[in-house]
């Protein structure tokens, strides 16, 4: 039984970062982006059909930015942890990581794995706001459990 658990799970982790960053290549990402609405996200906004947008600041976009895009893949403290890829980083190095994925250049290899970050200026410097303060209290919080 537990034989045949490690061989689905290893089956299954290969065969979703073979496809990554698509759930159906060359139609839709693995965040629900679909590759014909890149550039209107682009344009005119992803928040302005996201299903997650409940307030009109900038903390809540930033945090309906990563519910919507990033939180496919990524926990808070988990399983590919943003808690362990954000220590250390700034709000300019997080603005420059996200730009890069926005971007979406072929040379970067974030984008063998990853789909683009699509949206605004202001939608993702809101984003980098967000992770940037959910970063800060939890070190906060780790700190006051030292």
């Amino acid at each position: 039984m537990i034989l045949a658990a490690v061989v689905v799970s290893a089956a299954e982790y290969s065969r979703e970062m073979l496809r990554k960053p698509f759930v159906i290549v060359g139609y839709m990402y693995s965040n629900g982006v679909r590759v014909s609405e890149v550039e209107r996200f682009n344009t005119e906004g992803y928040l302005t059909k996201s299903l997650w947008v409940d307030e009109e600041n900038d903390f809540a976009a930033g945090k309906a930015m990563f519910r919507g895009q990033c939180m496919i893949c990524h926990t808070w403290s988990g399983y590919r942890s943003m808690d362990k890829l954000l220590k250390g980083r700034n709000k300019e190095s997080l603005q420059s990581v996200l730009d890069m994925l926005h971007e979406y250049s072929p040379e970067y290899r974030f984008t063998q794995y990853m789909p683009p970050l699509v949206g605004t200026l202001a939608e993702r410097k809101a984003l980098a706001v967000w992770l940037e303060n959910k970063a800060q209290l939890k070190g906060a919080e780790g700190e006051e459990k030292k």
